[in-house]
């Protein structure tokens, strides 16, 4: 516990919400992910793990969709160096949501909820 005092205080700014309307590709950065579905099905890709590792969990949650628009959306990785292939459930409805964590060499579901 005394390796990490000092990492993290009362004064850090909370991670900003990135809003995603089409297949994207994250940056290591962007931990928190609002999903605004469209009609249509899209992927968004995870940053490389080895570059993901130490920024704490990622969240990902449908919060909006556009009028009748009911599309699927999926995340997914790729194979990093040996790494596993990633591929989540669908965010098929409002409020479907994933937290993941990794460690670099695969990514883990610590919560999910897709319908």
């Amino acid at each position: 516990m005394d390796d990490i005092k000092g990492l993290v205080t009362n004064s850090q700014s909370p991670p900003e919400w990135k809003a995603v309307t089409t297949t994207v590709s994250l940056a290591a950065h962007e931990t928190r992910v609002h999903v605004t579905a469209s009609a249509a099905d899209y992927n968004i890709t995870l940053a490389p793990m080895a570059e993901c590792v130490g920024r704490g969990n990622y969240v990902i949650k449908r919060m909006h969709a556009a009028a009748g628009a009911f599309g699927a959306v999926a995340l997914s990785k790729e194979s990093d160096g040996g790494g596993k292939l990633y591929t989540s459930g669908e965010l098929t409805a409002l409020g479907d949501f994933l937290i993941l964590w990794t460690d670099g060499e695969r990514w883990y579901e610590i919560k999910e909820l897709t319908t």
